[in-house]
């Protein structure tokens, strides 16, 4: 890739989300440079926001961070939401198992399953009044649609017309 002289604003941006996890983490970039599998200039290049990097490049640094790679793309001081999430991830050492463990019982309670809560739809059903209907008066109303449904003959199924003219290239 092309380097440039001056930093580009995302790619700024991103390189610094990673010195940050890198840095985080105690790593050299020699370190996460191998544990990437790029080389050393280039990863100096991608922190500085001199290249634009490709999405494999993205995996590559998050899977050697150990950090899913949207957390790369991840601007807590920019969006609120990414605020909280590095919060908890930061709260729990930087452990993004842990972070999603933390968040998964905040959300959804203790046992980090969302509680089984009736939709909006099944709430106006229930609010409204049913009609209760004898298993006589059902079975009187599905015996005329079952003998209507029996005395029509199946539709006899035609082939489709073949196709005529030239066929286009």
């Amino acid at each position: 890739m092309p380097r440039r002289p001056t930093p580009e604003p995302v790619a700024a941006k991103v390189g610094a989300r990673i010195r940050d996890l890198r840095q985080e983490r105690g790593m050299s970039l020699a370190a996460l440079a191998d544990e990437s599998g790029l080389s050393k200039g280039h990863m100096s290049s991608v922190e500085r926001g001199l290249v634009l990097i490709t999405v494999g490049t993205v995996v590559s640094a998050a899977k050697a961070l150990g950090v899913p790679p949207f957390v790369l793309l991840m601007f807590p001081e920019e969006e609120p939401l990414a605020a909280v999430v590095e919060h908890v991830r930061a709260s729990e050492g930087g452990d993004t198992d842990k972070a999603a463990a933390a968040l998964r019982k905040l959300v959804f309670g203790p046992n980090g399953r969302p509680p089984k809560t009736a939709t909006p739809a099944k709430n106006a059903a229930a609010k409204a009044t049913p009609v209760k209907a004898t298993p006589a008066k059902a079975a009187a109303k599905a015996a005329p649609a079952k003998a209507a449904a029996a005395a029509t003959p199946a539709p006899a199924a035609t082939p489709a017309p073949a196709a005529k003219g030239r066929r286009k290239r």
